[in-house]
Order: C-alpha cells, then sequence, then structure tokens
C-alpha cells in the first residue's frame, strides 16, 4: 500500500535527522493518472537539495521529474502549490507531455524532523492501529489566519491535531467515521482543502487451505493488502505455516475485530462452508464471498434459515472467463477492488464518462412529521428491537451512499436520539407542519450543498427497507434514468432516486404532495420492484400488522 511506504520511509528519515519533501494531489480537473490524495516521498540532501525518490507516485511518471527536480526549490520559503495543465501544449513545450488532457493541482510541503505537523505521522498511527483516521489539508486560501499547508488530523483514538475552521474539523470527523472510505475537496469560506479518510489496507480472509487458496493469498500481498489464511481443521492447512486455525465462531471474531476486513469461503467443504456462513452471516465484513455454484450457496441460506444479505457475492469473482487458480484468483481480486472503489466493473472501452469519474449518491431519511393519523411519533415505532427510524437509517448506511441525512422536525428530540451514534447529518425542517413537501425540499437543498449526482429519498416509516434496494435505485440514474422509483401495487413511489438535475421538480412541491407526485408526472422513470413498499404504518393495525409480520 503506498501511504504505508510513504510512512515507513519518513520514520526512517525521522530517525536519521533529515528532512524530505511531500507531494500530494489535492484536486484534478478532467482526465488525470493519478487522483486526490495520490502522495510522493522525495528525501532532501544536508542543503536540502533533491536526494531521491523513495516512495509513491502523483503521475503515471510525467510529473515525478519536475517535483523531484524543482519541489525543493519551491519550498524553501513554505508549503505551495504547483498546478499542471495538460489541456494546452505547454505540458509539451516544458517537457511533460502527460497526454491526459486535463488539469492536476499538485501540494509540496518541505518537512523536518522537527516540523510542527507531519502528515506522514497520521499515516503511521493509523497503520500502527489498523484503524482509520482522518486529514484535512489546505491548499488554497483568503483566509489570512489560514495558510497554504495547513492541516488538521483526526487520529484513531479520536485525538483532534492541528487546527482549522469548525467545518473542516466536523468533515473531517465524518470522514473518520464512514464506512466507506471519503476523499473530497471542500471550499468554505475562502478556504479549500482536501479532506480524505487515511483508512489501513483491506483485509482478507481466505478462509479455506486447499491449492487454490495459494495464489489468492499471494496475490493479495501483491495488491498491498493484508491477509489471513484460516481454516477449521489443521489437517487442511499444509499449505501454511501461518495458517489461523479455529472454529467458526473464533474465524467470526477475527474478522469482527479487522477494519475492512473481506471474507473469501473456499474451503470446498458443503458442511464447513455452511457453518462458516453461518457464524460470519451478520459480522462486520465487507463482503463475504462464496466460491461455488449460486444454488450451493442457495441451499446454505435455506440450511441456516437466512435472507441473502446485501454484502454476500456468490459465486466469488467477476466474470473474467476464469479456469485457473490463477485466474480464479483474479477475479475475486477484481471483485473485491471493484466493490471498495463503488466501480461497475464493465469494459472501460464502454464508459461514457471519464475513467475517474463517480456519482456522488446520498440519501435523505424523511422523518419530520408529526404522525397526526397514528396518534404517536411513528419514526419512534419499535421494529425488531429498535425505532424504525434508526432501522431505516442503518439500511441507508449500508448502501454505496457517501452521506445520509436525517430530516428531523416534529419529534425532532426523540429522532436525533434515536440516531445519535450514527454517521448520520440531522438536518432540520422547521416547516414540518406545512406536510411531507417541506422535507422533500429539505433534503433537496441538503443535497445541493451535497454537491450530489443522485439524492435517494426513503421514508422513516419504512423498516423493510434493504441497502441492496437503496443501491438499486441509485444505479437506475447512474445507468441514465431520471429517477427510479419503487414500484408496488402497480404504482411507483419512495424509495426513490432523483438525478440533480430533477431537484427543482422536488423545490416546486407544496403542503401535504410528496415525491411521488414528481414521479408520476416524469417521463423516462426506471421502475424498480419492491414488494415491501405496500407496509406503511398510519394507524394503530398498521403497527400490528408491521410487528405480526
Amino acid at each position: 500500500m503506498e501511504l504505508a511506504a510513504i510512512a515507513k520511509q519518513a520514520t526512517t528519515l525521522r530517525e536519521e535527522g533529515r528532512a524530505f519533501l511531500l507531494a500530494t494531489v489535492v484536486r484534478t480537473r478532467g482526465s488525470s493518472y493519478r487522483r486526490p490524495g495520490a502522495r510522493m516521498l522525495v528525501a532532501l540532501g544536508d542543503g536540502g537539495e533533491p536526494d531521491r525518490w523513495l516512495a509513491g507516485s502523483v503521475s503515471g511518471g510525467c510529473l515525478e521529474t519536475d517535483v523531484l527536480l524543482r519541489g525543493a526549490w519551491r519550498t524553501h520559503r513554505g508549503a505551495t502549490l504547483v498546478t499542471y495543465d495538460s489541456t494546452t501544449n505547454d505540458d509539451i513545450a516544458w517537457g511533460f507531455g502527460l497526454g491526459c488532457n486535463g488539469v492536476v493541482d499538485v501540494l509540496l510541503e518541505r518537512i523536518s524532523p522537527d516540523s510542527a505537523f507531519d502528515p506522514t505521522r497520521v499515516f503511521a498511527k493509523c497503520f500502527d492501529v489498523a484503524r482509520p483516521g482522518a486529514l484535512a489539508t489546505v491548499f488554497a486560501s483568503r483566509d489570512p489566519n489560514v495558510a497554504v499547508g495547513a492541516h488538521l488530523a483526526i487520529l484513531p483514538n479520536g485525538t483532534i491535531e492541528g487546527r482549522l475552521p469548525d467545518a473542516f474539523r466536523d468533515a473531517a470527523l465524518r470522514a473518520a467515521r464512514a464506512r466507506r472510505p471519503v476523499n473530497e475537496v471542500l471550499e468554505i469560506d475562502g478556504v479549500t482543502a482536501l479532506v480524505e479518510t487515511i483508512a489501513p489496507a483491506p483485509h482478507v480472509f481466505v478462509i479455506g487451505t486447499n491449492h487454490d487458496a495459494v495464489p489468492l493469498a499471494a496475490l493479495v500481498r501483491t495488491m498491498g493488502w493484508s491477509v489471513t489464511v484460516c481454516d477449521t481443521d489443521a489437517r487442511h492447512a499444509r499449505r501454511f505455516d501461518d495458517a489461523f486455525i479455529g472454529p467458526p465462531d473464533a474465524v467470526r471474531a477475527a474478522v469482527d475485530a479487522t477494519y475492512q476486513a473481506h471474507v473469501v469461503l473456499m474451503t470446498h467443504s458443503y458442511e464447513r462452508d455452511r457453518e462458516l456462513l453461518r457464524a460470519l452471516i451478520d459480522s462486520r465484513a465487507h463482503t463475504i464471498g462464496v466460491l461455488g455454484p449460486a444454488l450451493r450457496t442457495e441451499r446454505m441460506l435455506s440450511e441456516i434459515g437466512r435472507e441473502r444479505p446485501p454484502t454476500l457475492f456468490a459465486p466469488v469473482g467477476l466474470d473474467v472467463g476464469a479456469e485457473t487458480p490463477h485466474e480464479i484468483a483474479l477475479a475475486i481480486v477484481a471483485e473485491i477492488q471493484a466493490t471498495r472503489r463503488d466501480a461497475r466493473a464493465g469494459f472501460l472501452r464502454d464508459r461514457t464518462s471519464g475513467i475517474h469519474e463517480r456519482s456522488r449518491v446520498v440519501c435523505a431519511v424523511l422523518a419530520a412529521g408529526a404522525s397526526s393519523r397514528l396518534g404517536r411519533p411513528k419514526q419512534l415505532v419499535p421494529f425488531l428491537g429498535e425505532p424504525m427510524v434508526r432501522k431505516v437509517t442503518r439500511a441507508a448506511l449500508a448502501a454505496s451512499c457517501s452521506r445520509v441525512a436525517v430530516i428531523v422536525g416534529a419529534e425532532r428530540a426523540g429522532v436525533e436520539g434515536a440516531v445519535n451514534d450514527l454517521d448520520v447529518t440531522c438536518v432540520v425542517n422547521d416547516g414540518w407542519r406545512e406536510g411531507i413537501a417541506s422535507s422533500v425540499r429539505t433534503a433537496a437543498a441538503w443535497a445541493r450543498r451535497e454537491r450530489a449526482d443522485i439524492l435517494v429519498v426513503v421514508l422513516a416509516d419504512q423498516p423493510l427497507l434493504t441497502a441492496a434496494h437503496v443501491d438499486r435505485l441509485a444505479a437506475g440514474v447512474r445507468d441514465g434514468a431520471v429517477a427510479a422509483a419503487s414500484e408496488y401495487g402497480g404504482v411507483v413511489g419512495v424509495p426513490a432516486a432523483f438525478a440533480a438535475s430533477e431537484l427543482d421538480a422536488l423545490d416546486a412541491l407544496e403542503g401535504d404532495h410528496g415525491a411521488a407526485r414528481v414521479l408520476r408526472a416524469m417521463a423516462g422513470v426506471e421502475r424498480v420492484p419492491w414488494a415491501d413498499g405496500n407496509v406503511d404504518v398510519d394507524y394503530e393495525r398498521d403497527v400490528l400488522s408491521l410487528e405480526a409480520r
């Protein structure tokens, strides 16, 4: 992993009392080889001159020479931003030859052992304990009190180092707690900063010790990820001297203790795989892949009495025509990578947008109503041991959304209390008495502030919502529809996803008319079947029906 290599080299330089140059890609426009957060480490000699390029990269090889030759000179007065523009012919004249047709902003920082803030120490602290933190890095500022090169870090233990305006501190706190790594550029009151999660490498649990586990474990290590080979019986572990041997519950405990764990079940024993799946299906693993035919996994799910969760991938791997163990290992690792990056995993030649472009999906949970028909706050009605709003919000958080908001109003204190330990933003709708239209407008305004490409709207009284359904709705818009709506009982309604271009239509709603009115007037809405959409909670009989279900 690149950041781990940079942290290791920086530690060595500090111990030797030497300074170094840290180059960070902080913003890109158009096409570029590397994205924000990419870094490069250059050792400096005793006189401050460049010594050697030690780790990382900021491009495919075309910018590194300029950083190596001119970086030290450019930073003799402090951190500085360098912009490389390949949309003109100037880069060819200067010898960069980017050929990417994009603009890359690179922040250059000179760091010595006595520097007040050293980002590489933050990396090392996160990797040492295998827990995420976050870093905010200022690269442009019109505020005389905030300098270019200023930082704020959230360490894995929650400690805050450095000082920046509160908005950046709050963004960094969200990035440190986010289920998926965050990487975003924020411009607030004249200060522009890169806010990113500093996350350890993924950890893959290869459960099975047959010959096909060997190339998979090797490829995972080649990626710079961590790997643990497991089995439930030592008799099968002869190929791995360091294999973890233990019962399914012990494997589950190891997975739950690991940040960003991915599991691959490949024992080639139906009984062992079934018992391991039973133990792991509710674990904290980001993905659980099962080798073998889909019908085999469906049979296991039936025997353990479970539905297929969105984290289960069976058969595991992308369809790349894999036959040999090495090819199968490639397919499995590729699927894990695609899942990590929320990528579609198709052919790049078929993309109509840029290679690195990803739709920013946000989800708003509408929970501001007064529940006048029920006579008590339905958002807080218990379902399977927790308030409905909490269950719906957790489903949204488990989906591929970069941010989740809960729109609060009438029962603000109770709703905020129900979700206060979740990674969400509570947005107040002061006009909740008007009706649901006010909450929809509040959600649309929040989505604009978040610069969202897609807004998913869900209701707090839809407790059967799943992360998989949220992702299917977002995928419908990502694939070109103006909106994607849930279809139940012959009609379409929420949960629904809207392209950013359709937010104006949501702004036009008034009174007690919700997003369904906009959907009915739209052309080109993709319908996503959802049988559970008929489950609604308006009266006490609905609560009783839900409890019985």
